[in-house]
């Protein structure tokens, strides 16, 4: 998938009302993913890989954010599927990253029933326009939002976030608990009692990967350095492009990437380091001033009550350095249910470092909501149960993240 390098242009996108036709041929599917279960592969090492062939999306199609930005959605998988994965993506980075997953998640040899798989480049990002709103991570819900009210109207939803595609998912449960399901009792099936009333999409279940509720601003000399950095981004285009520009080229290169690493954490390897910097370089360097500031202006903690309504599988790297092990924890700790897995060796980039878990922890939530689905058929359940014995470490055996 092309694209201008931070124009946020739209090139050839459909309607929703186009949503059957065909951009392309179906990405190459690579082997099959962990078998369904309800923990991620007990193994720091990697398992065997994903196939990272370039991905091509069936169908493409354009959302209007409540902004009127034009918001770029690929469509993938058996479009008349029970349920729907929607794929969030992190900061600086697009919708292309997640064909791995995709390839996966759509793979027939993988045992796990038929999905259809929805994924987004955020605003500002990839083909995505820009638009008016302010950058903050409420709009970025609102985006979200959007996807989920005009192309998941008649089924239920999970949602996988990275970074900020995770913060925009915290946003939505704080001020859009409308798109949460309350029925602990509803399957995949899009009818009959557990459809969402008035073609309302709900989401059904979560997976969220080196997200954040919201962390404590740094204090003294830390948080003064840090504040004054992101101002003169801001302000002095010629210091952020400087600094742009021997982060995405000289540090990204094999020969350097220790200093990739020593940015986003452990894990990346050379060729992984070369693609994200590839798409940060694609990022202008006001924008990524911007969008850090926001950051630091998320906080929705102690509001998430909504998701412990559904099965939430929490992933995280040990050595991430923008969204820490602590700050997924307690996550973890505010709903009921969720399950930690913080994964040794990797950073910020696990998502793309480590498909495979992404998508055993989506097959978790999966199994999670049979099982629940199952206890409420039994008459064992309660409303807000996110799934039986699923609180604290995932089954992976993975350590809970450091207070």
């Amino acid at each position: 998938m092309s694209r201008t390098a931070g124009t946020g242009r739209v090139v050839g996108a459909m309607t929703t009302q186009e949503r059957e036709d065909d951009l392309g041929a179906s990405a190459p599917r690579g082997p099959a993913a962990p078998a369904p279960g309800t923990g991620l592969p007990p193994d720091p090492a990697p398992a065997p890989p994903i196939a990272q062939a370039p991905h091509v999306p069936d169908r493409r199609l354009t959302v209007a954010a409540p902004d009127g930005a034009r918001l770029a959605v690929y469509v993938d998988g058996d479009r008349d599927a029970e349920l729907t994965v929607l794929l969030a993506h992190g900061w600086t980075l697009t919708a292309a990253g997640w064909g791995a997953h995709i390839a996966a998640l759509t793979d027939p040899a993988s045992g796990r029933p038929p999905l259809r798989v929805l994924s987004f480049d955020q605003r500002g990002h990839g083909w995505s326009e820009r638009g008016s709103a302010p950058i903050a991570v409420p709009t970025f819900a609102a985006d979200l939002a959007a996807v989920l009210e005009q192309l998941c109207a008649d089924r239920p939803v999970i949602v996988v976030g990275h970074s900020l595609g995770g913060m925009a998912l915290l946003s939505c449960a704080d001020c859009r608990s409308d798109l949460f399901t309350t029925d602990p009792a509803a399957s995949s099936e899009p009818t009959g009692a557990g459809a969402p009333v008035g073609g309302r999409p709900r989401i059904a279940g979560a997976v969220l990967v080196s997200a954040s509720a919201g962390a404590p601003a740094p204090q003294g000399l830390r948080g003064r350095l840090e504040a004054a950095a992101v101002e003169a981004l801001i302000r002095y285009p010629w210091l952020g492009w400087a600094a742009h520009r021997v982060l995405t080229g000289p540090a990204a290169h094999p020969r350097t990437l220790p200093l990739w690493r020593l940015a986003v954490g452990g894990g990346p390897d050379a060729e992984l380091a070369r693609r994200s910097a590839e798409d940060f370089r694609g990022t202008p360097v006001a924008e990524i001033a911007a969008y850090y500031r926001a950051f630091g202006a998320h906080d929705c903690a102690g509001r998430l009550s909504a998701l412990a309504r559904v099965p939430v599988e929490v992933l995280v790297g040990a050595e991430d350095r923008f969204a820490s092990p602590a700050e997924s924890a307690a996550i973890a700790a505010e709903l009921p249910g969720a399950r930690l897995n913080v994964v040794p060796g990797y950073g910020h980039d696990l998502p793309y470092d480590r498909p495979d878990l992404v998508v055993a922890a989506v097959d978790a939530v999966l199994a999670r909501r049979r099982e629940r689905a199952g206890a409420c058929g039994a008459g064992a359940c309660g409303a807000g149960a996110s799934g039986a014995g699923a609180s604290g470490t995932g089954a992976d055996g993975a350590g809970s993240a450091p207070a």
